[in-house]
């Protein structure tokens, strides 16, 4: 796996296309930053909580004593996200053995890390970013997590704290709740049933409700009518629009979001210990367990108190900010368009878990309450169209996936068919630049697609779904030759 990543990665890295913007930076604020060889001083929100990978790239070009040029910026970060890249089989063979997958399961998990648009096109078509970093991130979480290694886990979260704004939080309720934290996890895991009254679909139903209410209270809807754009604050520039066009549409967007919220929501409270009152009791009288509490929670105040210390308040520069105002505002662009670009970003990994997401549900919430929170998490931001921002959020979740599909039995003609799909997917063929101006690089994403590219896009995503569909049907029937498909 290690071998076949590098020979893919580095060649996307030495041949692969490259975005012409600013010779090839793309003039984000982390090119910027290492070509003045420092952060803006003072920095605001936005750049001290990624300023990581770029702090490491001026200490090394200040011991060099070099000013990086356009192309040796894309070339660091390029190598940069290399050898990030290069860590992804590693880390997945680790959690691979903890979830006890088959040898098709460990390549299906493969396929789905490396061969999407993320990994394969993104990160070398626009080198000068720190996704990389968020991306492995989750990863490395889940794998200090499932392994019980909380001070592994903890270098982690602070680390990713200065790299992706979610990620302190997300670290944090896996600190929390430990894999094995009340000394009951058996050694091998079963799904989680649901509890017997529906607890959780009356929490998801007022979950779907409440985020409605706060799109219409916070007159997204009627920006939208009134002038088809999107602003974060007042007198900002515009953050996506919708087209005359989609405003006829404006209602199958609006029931979009309730819908797949509800879905999401519902399957990560489908969990009887999450609503079993005497286990909750159990666990918070469990000795060491306010302690690592209040641990915890003065490390996520000392890591928001360092970044606010040392930041300026510029408005509008925090990015937890602008990832909720993504989530309440984008979804309503297009209809359906979250779901669209999680797919074209992640590959059929997603189509995978609509098929069987409460199952995939039941795995998560099985390998103990750290992991249900992370779920619920990723349920509540399911909507945000600009599916990049969580990133880490997949890679932590995406291996439960894996784990249900591998109790189905993958025969080496499905997973080659798989792995096709997921290229096909992920654009890596596909020059987003083409010499002529009107096919921008920027219309390949969803929040910014015009009207015939949305539509050419969602009948590919259909057409791609199908072919999943087919594949993961195929597999059913091998696994109930084979290995018996858990529930």
């Amino acid at each position: 796996m290690a071998a076949l990543t590098l020979l893919c990665c580095g060649l996307l890295l030495l041949w692969g296309e490259k975005n012409s913007w600013s010779g090839g930076t793309g003039a984000t604020p982390y090119a910027i930053w290492l070509q003045d060889l420092g952060l803006p001083d003072p920095p605001d929100e936005y750049s001290i909580q990624r300023m990581l990978p770029t702090s490491i790239l001026v200490l090394l070009f200040k011991t060099l004593d070099i000013r990086p040029e356009a192309r040796q910026v894309v070339l660091a970060y390029g190598s940069m996200n290399l050898v990030l890249a290069l860590t992804i089989p590693y880390l997945w063979t680790s959690v691979a053995r903890e979830l006890r997958l088959s040898p098709s399961g460990r390549w299906l998990g493969f396929a789905v890390l490396v061969a999407n648009h993320f990994v394969l096109k993104w990160s070398f078509y626009f080198t000068a970013q720190v996704d990389m970093w968020a991306y492995v991130s989750g990863l490395g979480m889940l794998c200090f997590y499932l392994r019980e290694r909380p001070l592994l886990l903890t270098g982690t979260t602070v680390a990713s704290a200065f790299v992706w704004p979610t990620s302190i939080y997300l670290g944090a309720l896996l600190l929390s709740f430990p894999r094995r934290g009340a000394g009951t996890q058996p050694d091998e895991p079963t799904p989680v049933e649901p509890p017997r009254f529906p607890f959780h679909v009356l929490a998801a139903a007022a979950a779907a409700a409440t985020l409605l209410w706060l799109i219409y209270e916070g007159h997204y809807v009627q920006q939208l009518r009134a002038r088809p754009r999107l602003t974060l604050w007042p007198d900002s520039p515009p953050m996506a629009s919708a087209s005359e066009a989609m405003l006829d549409w404006l209602w199958l967007s609006y029931a979009l979001v309730g819908v797949a919220t509800l879905v999401a929501v519902s399957g990560a409270l489908a969990s009887a210990p999450l609503w079993d009152l005497g286990r909750w009791r159990r666990t918070l009288l469990a000795r060491g367990f306010l302690a690592r509490l209040a641990g915890v929670l003065a490390l996520v105040l000392c890591v928001r108190g360092v970044q606010a210390y040392f930041a300026s308040s510029s408005p509008g520069s925090d990015p937890l900010r602008i990832f909720l105002s993504w989530n309440l505002q984008g979804g309503l662009t297009a209809p359906g368009v979250f779901y669209l670009e999680h797919a074209r970003w992640y590959g059929p990994a997603v189509f995978l878990a609509t098929f069987s997401w409460y199952p995939v549900c039941r795995w998560v919430h099985a390998y103990g309450t750290g992991l249900s929170l992370a779920l619920l998490l990723a349920a509540v931001f399911c909507v945000n169209p600009e599916s990049r921002q969580a990133c880490n959020l997949f890679t932590l979740l995406v291996p439960f996936c894996i784990k249900r599909m591998d109790q189905r039995s993958w025969s080496l003609a499905q997973l080659s068919l798989f792995a096709a799909l997921s290229l096909l997917m992920s654009k890596v063929w596909l020059p987003l630049e083409p010499r002529y101006e009107a096919l921008s690089p920027i219309y390949h994403y969803g929040l910014y697609m015009p009207d015939g590219w949305y539509s050419t896009h969602a009948i590919g995503g259909v057409v791609c779904m199908l072919a999943a569909f087919l594949i993961f049907r195929a597999s059913g029937r091998a696994g109930s030759r084979g290995v018996a498909a858990t529930a």
